[in-house]
């Protein structure tokens, strides 16, 4: 029973620690896409 329970945490973890990065992916990403508007808009 505490086995099963390990590996949920652990998946539960990996999966969030998964989204912490796409959203430090999608917040350079938008960044990026800002920097080139503003360097188009000059």
């Amino acid at each position: 029973m505490i086995n099963v329970i390990c590996g949920v945490n652990q998946y539960e973890n990996l999966l969030f620690l998964k989204m912490k990065g796409d959203d430090k992916k999608r917040e350079i990403r938008f960044k990026q896409i800002e920097r080139t508007l503003k360097n188009k808009n000059l």
